[in-house]
């Protein structure tokens, strides 16, 4: 089999993203090495990353067979195969040394020209366990995994705790929920009608914060058009595990940690819905940023704002400033307001939430308000429709559908007329 050197980069560039990545969740004595194996009929790429690994097999004859395996640096490969024309052919041989402690890698381009490296041998295979009978699975798209992965902006740690580093996938048949927050925002991505989501019954998997950055970047380089995922626990650890094409990748956590269940706010029957134009939040928004003064900057403070949400006169009214106050106005479009719901509400925002409400790309051009009251938490809805609807799930499930719902914490007590700063986040659960 001829092995091209462009095919051999494209192989290997997920295995070496991982050696590099600079998503460190423990410590680790193998970051920035790979390891090699080359077989008579396949070549066996490898790398650890605290609690990630990765396994790349290409099959064919690629070199001689000694039986030895040898970790050598990530970089330093990947500039070495890159030295070679991308059309050129070459063969990959390991040389032990007498001793067994150190091996040559040794690549030859068939036209004569050879680099190699040297490293330590043997080099101990990663431990990929085997899945149970028992673990949950789901064969999704690979590009509705990076739909998933795309909300990954929202996890933070806030409130120091170690659930709101975990993207939450909700997996069910034809349909997939993706939630991600920092403890007082979160975002929820609701996709419905996909036949190509396959699972036998309804599951949950989390990937971590910094594994679903690497998740993000490996996706876009290695081939195939299907992820496999399983999820188990062993010892003590959580084991997830997706299989690419060629690659094998196993991110484990430490510990199960219990995310906290987003579905008592996203599908609650709430008091007051109201739908506003999502573009008429453009300007007051702006307006309420500008007061936010560079003294207040310097000092890390928190910007809020003012929402007096009156479903009478069909207006929220947004106030911000401190020493320069700006008021502006959004017209409601439709509402629903419960029997015994306060007909105003007035409610203490962080700004910054509400330019993440319009500054992310979301589908639809309307937004459905949620409260139960001037504490609870808030439900943003993202629709295609000025009329307020009670449906939970907001799709329709024809097929490829998808909705993107905003859930944020606003303040626990409402501010005075002109906001104060904060230097603190409310928490969203006790």
């Amino acid at each position: 089999m001829k092995l091209y050197t462009s095919e051999l980069i494209r192989a290997i560039e997920p295995v070496v993203l991982v050696a590099r990545s600079k998503a460190k969740l423990g410590y680790c004595n193998d970051g920035n090495q790979v390891g090699v194996e080359v077989g008579q009929d396949h070549l066996l790429v490898e790398a650890r990353n605290d609690d990630c690994f990765i396994c790349t097999k290409i099959d064919g004859t690629v070199g001689a067979s000694t039986g030895t395996r040898i970790t050598v640096p990530a970089k330093e490969l990947m500039a070495g195969l890159r030295s070679f024309p991308g059309d050129a052919t070459v063969n990959m041989d390991l040389l032990p040394d007498k001793e067994g402690r150190l091996a040559t890698l040794s690549i030859q381009q068939r036209s004569g020209r050879s680099i190699g490296f040297v490293g330590k041998s043997p080099f101990a295979q990663l431990d990929f366990l085997t899945p149970p009978v028992d673990a949950q699975r789901v064969v999704l798209p690979k590009d509705e995994l990076k739909s998933a992965l795309g909300i990954a902006w929202a996890l933070g740690d806030l409130q120091y705790k170690p659930e709101f580093f975990l993207e939450k996938l909700r997996f069910e048949p034809r349909r997939y929920r993706a939630v991600a927050g920092d403890g007082s925002r979160f975002v929820v991505l609701n996709r419905d009608g996909i036949d190509a989501v396959n699972t036998q019954h309804a599951c949950d998997l989390q990937i971590h914060k910094g594994h679903a950055h690497l998740l993000a970047r490996l996706l876009k380089s290695v081939e195939g058009d299907l992820v496999e995922i399983s999820d188990w626990e062993t010892g003590g650890k959580v084991v997830t595990r997706l299989q690419i094409g060629k690659h094998l990748l196993d991110l484990r956590k430490n510990e199960r940690v219990k995310w906290p269940d987003e579905r008592q706010f996203t599908d609650r029957d709430s008091l007051v819905r109201i739908v506003t134009l999502a573009e008429d939040w453009r300007d007051p928004v702006r307006a309420a940023l500008a007061t936010y003064s560079s003294e207040w900057v310097t000092s890390n403070r928190i910007h809020t704002s003012e929402l007096v949400i009156d479903t009478v006169s069909r207006r929220i009214t947004l106030t911000a400033g401190r020493d320069v106050t700006a008021v502006q106005t959004i017209p409601i479009l439709a509402a629903k307001v419960n029997s015994g719901a306060l007909r105003q509400l007035k409610l203490g925002v962080f700004t910054q939430y509400l330019q993440d409400m319009i500054s992310k790309k979301q589908p639809g051009n309307f937004l459905q308000l949620e409260f139960m009251n001037e504490r609870a938490p808030v439900v943003i809805r993202y629709t295609d429709s000025a009329v307020v609807s009670e449906d939970h799930w907001h799709s329709d499930g024809t097929g490829r559908s998808s909705h993107i719902m905003f859930c944020a914490t606003f303040n626990r007590t409402a501010p005075p007329v002109r906001p104060t700063f904060v230097s603190h986040m409310p928490p969203l659960m006790r």
